[in-house]
């Protein structure tokens, strides 16, 4: 996946390139790493409604709010349609930070901090390696500095001497361009707030090598829990066909989707920097009590010289037998690669444009059934990849199928899979529960392509497709999906503008109607959740039926200086926005290489290009 804007030659891109320092702000809480982009270097802006001591606060330890990634938080009560306005919600204040932000910030209430009294704790971790505890409600007096600040380039962290980030030109290349200008937290943490632990990748240049460490951090301190063994290099390697072994690449691979805790492990995802290099879609899994490694998943381990097939979007994930297989399923989609799997799985096949589904017990991650949409070949040939969308759980259902998720990638066919019997492949049609537009057809897309992550909320699943696309709502009722929007935004997305849904927005509901506010992920290019991005418009919609109103268009008016913000509307509640158009992009599940627009409404949805996955 890419994470570039296409100038004027056929393979030239503008870079996502901000002067370090910039402003992050703080909001009250987010997606992805999605939609994503870089909330980028310095300042966290927080937007609030009213006090806090009016709502029971609620914590966000993972990337879009849940393991099933809705991007909604149900136990909202505070912010309404009525109340996110102008006059009502908006900037209290900001931190500034040493890097650029892509992973989500998180949010955990009452945390004692040694010396420093209680507090509610906004964390956020930087692409310098570093990890800040900033009290979430005030910057005034001792909230003016962190509560906490770590880096994990220092001895006490795990580093060598001398450690640095890596620099994304002198370490792959001036033409790579996806995350500049160095690289070095870039997946969201999760937080596990039975034991206080903060779980965070860091990648690191040390005596001239590339290294990845899994650290577990204090909540209260940032200090590394050594009796859990922390922190822990990361390294694997897999059989793959005809004997061959695959071993995993610290310099190659991407820590790009957020990681997931689910019983007790550890879920590490990765893809690609520019697509370069002998990479490959890694799963690595960890015990979290002892960061010993459980198992390995490698998506492209068929045969010697298999690559690709990159993990880009966060995990989800689901329990349903808690009893019998308490480790619960994994679900995942990949991007373009080689495939050839067939029933029954194995985790020696090659999984190009594939939805998974990875059994997890013992956190060994094992495939156990896959869809892969009828045209994967020339998704594959098209670089049209499925994965560049994010797998949402949706809720279970007491109408035909139980368990379903919905998922759609640059093509633009929206996927509608059953959970527990997926569909496998075929050439001539999809055994799915419903897509839109029906395999074959090459016609009647009701979206353009998405480079984040669809959302559910109170009955309805929102997709927001790139170039020129609006914000749509589809109807999920019976376990079917409507086969139309029955609902849009004036808005629409161009190649200067969010494109997409993703862990960079954050969604507060009130009742029966949902007030969200968009950080969309940037451009057609950008994918998650989360990069960085075009223009970052701030919007406010209610509801499903506000979709179709005559609701004026957010204006974007330039300005002398850019800055992302990360809003804070309530302590549940986090959005980013930005404000001021940029031709920069992002991916929500990871960059890639150089990409241009996906394909509009009136072109080829199978069109040769280069894009981002």
């Amino acid at each position: 996946m890419q994470t570039h804007v296409r100038r004027s030659g056929p393979d030239e891109c503008i870079p996502d390139r901000r002067p370090h320092r910039e402003a992050v702000d703080v909001v009250p809480k987010q997606p992805r790493r999605t939609g994503r982009l870089p909330w980028t270097g310095a300042v966290l802006l927080l937007l609030l409604c009213c006090p806090l001591s009016a709502v029971a606060l609620t914590s966000v330890v993972t990337e879009r709010y849940d393991i099933a990634r809705t991007n909604q938080n149900p136990t909202e009560t505070t912010l309404t349609p009525a109340n996110v306005n102008p006059n009502q919600f908006g900037k209290l204040f900001s931190y500034p930070v040493d890097g650029y932000v892509y992973a989500q910030p998180l949010y955990l209430p009452a945390v004692t901090i040694p010396g420093k009294g209680t507090h509610n704790v906004l964390f956020v971790a930087t692409e310098h390696d570093s990890v800040y505890a900033f009290d979430a409600d005030s910057n005034t007096g001792a909230n003016a500095t962190p509560l906490w600040q770590i880096t994990l380039l220092d001895a006490a962290h795990g580093a060598a001497a001398g450690a640095t980030t890596l620099s994304s030109s002198a370490d792959y290349g001036s033409t790579y361009t996806d995350i500049v200008p160095e690289i070095g937290i870039t997946g969201t943490p999760v937080i596990d707030p039975a034991t206080g632990t903060l779980y965070v990748v860091g990648k690191t240049k040390e005596n001239g090598a590339q290294v990845q460490r899994l650290h577990a951090l204090d909540v209260t301190t940032g200090a590394e829990k050594t009796s859990f063994n922390s922190p822990v290099r990361l390294q694997a390697s897999v059989l793959g066909g005809g004997g061959s072994t695959v071993t995993f690449s610290a310099y190659w691979e991407n820590q790009r989707p957020a990681l997931l805790l689910l019983n007790g492990i550890v879920y590490i995802g990765f893809a690609s920097h520019g697509d370069s290099g002998p990479w490959h879609g890694w799963i690595l899994a960890y015990n979290a009590a002892t960061l010993q490694q459980t198992g390995a998943f490698c998506t492209t381990s068929h045969a010697s010289g298999s690559v690709g097939s990159g993990i880009w979007m966060p995990f989800a994930a689901d329990v349903i037998d808690p009893v019998n297989h308490p480790y619960g399923r994994l679900f995942i989609a990949t991007g373009n690669g080689p495939f050839n799997a067939a029933p029954p799985y194995t985790n020696s096949m090659d999984y190009g444009d594939d939805i998974l589904r990875l059994d997890l017990t013992n956190g060994v991650p094992t495939v156990a059934d896959a869809f892969t949409p009828f045209n994967q070949q020339s998704l594959a040939n098209s670089d049209l990849d499925t994965g560049s969308g994010g797998v949402l759980l949706l809720p279970d259902q007491t109408f035909g199928s139980p368990h379903l998720l919905v998922q759609a990638g640059k093509e633009g066919r929206i996927f509608l899979v059953d959970r527990d019997n997926m569909g496998g492949y075929s050439t001539s049609r999809d055994a799915i529960v419903q897509e839109i537009p029906a395999a074959p057809a090459l016609t009647g897309f009701q979206i353009n392509g998405i480079w984040g992550a669809p959302v559910y909320w109170n009955g309805n699943v929102y997709f927001w497709g790139s170039n020129g696309d609006h914000l749509k709502a589809f109807s999920f009722t019976n376990g079917l999906l409507s086969t139309k929007p029955i609902g849009q935004s004036p808005e629409i997305s161009t190649s200067l503008a969010p494109t997409g849904l993703s862990r960079s927005q954050a969604f507060c509901q009130a009742g029966p109607s949902a007030s969200r506010s968009w950080r969309a992920p940037t451009s057609s290019s950008a994918c998650r959740p989360r990069s960085a991005g075009a223009a970052s418009i701030r919007r406010s919609i209610p509801s499903p039926r506000a979709l179709g109103s005559s609701r004026p268009a957010p204006s974007i008016a330039p300005t002398s200086s850019w800055r992302r913000e990360f809003a804070r509307r309530s302590p549940r509640c986090w959005r980013r926005r930005a404000t001021r158009p940029r031709p920069i992009l992002w991916r929500s599940s990871g960059p890639g290489s150089c990409c241009d627009s996906s394909p509009s409404p009136s072109t080829s949805r199978s069109p040769t290009r280069s894009s981002p996955v």
